[in-house]
């Protein structure tokens, strides 16, 4: 009311029209704010698929999780997937090298068995220690 009664009509028009047009653009400006996050939000969800992609798509040797063998055997394996040489530790005190079948099998064999003995040595088969 003080203001209309000392401004001029067509002063109080022009102040009208720069509040509107600042209402446009703050309203323009929170729509681009919002397509920024939204977009910024699908970034980082593509970020932390990626980032998770690779755990969940090991191969099924590197998912094998094994405790301990208990005993072994010189049974002579076919078909390996796998192997994996088991040392001896605290909560594991056997030498052995566990075998992976195709039909994932996991089988205990002794480190003197000559037939993995020769196929290490010809380095047809790779134990890394687990």
């Amino acid at each position: 009311q003080y203001l209309r009664s000392h401004l001029s009509a067509s002063l109080i028009i022009r102040l009208q029209r720069v509040v509107i047009s600042e209402h446009r653009r703050s309203l323009q400006l929170r729509s681009r704010v919002h397509e920024r996050l939204k977009m910024c939000r699908t970034v980082w969800m593509w970020l932390l698929i990626l980032a998770v992609l690779p755990l969940s798509s090991e191969s099924e040797d590197e998912c094998l999780i094994i405790s301990c063998c208990t005993k072994s055997s010189n049974a002579k394996m076919t078909n390996i997937k796998a192997c994996y040489e088991q040392k001896p530790r605290t909560d594991c005190h056997l030498h052995t090298f566990v075998i992976v079948t195709q039909d994932n099998k996991q089988y205990c064999v002794k480190p003197k068995a000559q037939w993995l003995k020769r196929l290490i040595n010809e380095g047809n088969l790779k134990c890394p220690p687990i």
